[in-house]
């Protein structure tokens, strides 16, 4: 018995390396050079009232304010990205390069208001009323100094070729006192959107 499975085991071995050796393919090569791989961008732009731009120099919130004022301003973002990306949005005020700090910093407030329509955002600003209607998103009431200690997010995912409308809302509190009398203060901001 031990013959024949030793026989068999041979034969088997015999048929591997005949069929290994006796097997023959063609093979030939192509080689491909020059491939280009090229990235895209975050692109975000602000509407200036005529066209999308990469920044705005804008006087917002000027006049005689007091407390218990109020006073809203739209304004729109787009993403105009090379990459199909979305953007998430935040905002930041970066300086105040004149004016009194100190003591506008902790009483003047601001929200930002995202919006699902230019119109419901019209609608709130000329009912100077930003819960009116149509909100998406909204950052509540920050004083300046939250502002400027870390940027708040104001749009999550604003999606490629999309645009965002918005609401910058202002606010003096009604308890503000007398300190603020003929106090101004010019302020610097940034907005950042980072790939989703």
């Amino acid at each position: 018995m031990g013959k024949i499975i030793s026989g068999l085991l041979g034969l088997v071995m015999v048929v591997a390396v005949v069929s290994g050796t006796a097997y023959a393919v063609f093979s030939d090569q192509v080689q491909v050079s020059g491939v280009t791989l090229s990235t895209g961008n975050a692109d975000l732009q602000i509407w200036d009232g005529d066209g999308w731009q990469e920044s705005l120099s804008s006087a917002l919130f000027t006049g005689n304010t007091y407390p218990g004022w109020q006073q809203g301003q739209y304004f729109a973002l787009q993403n105009n990205s090379a990459s199909n990306i979305g953007l998430d949005v935040t905002a930041r005020l970066t300086s105040a390069p004149s004016g009194n700090w100190g003591l506008l910093s902790p009483i003047v407030q601001v929200a930002v208001v995202q919006y699902d329509s230019q119109a419901a955002a019209l609608a709130a600003v000329a009912a100077n009323n930003p819960g009116l209607g149509g909100v998406d998103a909204s950052t509540g009431w920050q004083t300046l100094a939250a502002w400027n200690a870390s940027p708040i997010a104001i749009s999550t995912n604003l999606l490629k070729g999309a645009q965002g409308d918005f609401v910058i809302w202002g606010k003096i509190p009604s308890d503000a006192g007398n300190s603020i009398a003929n106090q101004s203060l010019t302020t610097d901001w940034v907005l950042i959107g980072t790939q989703h």
